[in-house]
């Protein structure tokens, strides 16, 4: 998935990481995700907040279980838009609960709950 994200902002504060990217609507993966229609893939999104801990914790973070997720809006690529990920990070033991929501505009996409390690 190398080149599918364009990170224009990633700001940790405290316990909370916002994120500003945009969706590479060229990308090859969407000439399969439809061809007629392209919507990012849900696991691309999961992806994206994968990564996106990634960089500003700079760390290799790896996924262990999604408790809950919601997707109430489908991202469609071609429409130029920017994507705003607000993510609480909250250390329990040895995992990172990260519980948050993608946004594309002011519309909620995905809700979501995760622990990573």
């Amino acid at each position: 998935m190398r080149d599918l994200f364009i990170y224009h902002k990633i700001e940790l504060k405290e316990d909370t990481l916002t994120a500003q990217v945009k969706v590479n609507h060229e990308h090859c993966i969407f000439d399969g995700h439809f061809p007629e229609q392209s919507i990012l893939p849900g696991v691309c999104t999961i992806f994206l907040i994968k990564n996106c801990l990634n960089k500003v914790l700079n760390k290799q973070f790896h996924l262990k279980q999604i408790k809950q997720v919601k997707y109430t809006k489908m991202i469609i690529p071609q429409q130029e838009r920017e994507l705003t990920l607000a993510l609480k990070l909250v250390q329990e033991e040895e995992f990172l609960k990260v519980r948050g929501k993608v946004l594309d505009q002011d519309n909620i996409a995905i809700k979501f709950t995760a622990f990573y390690n």
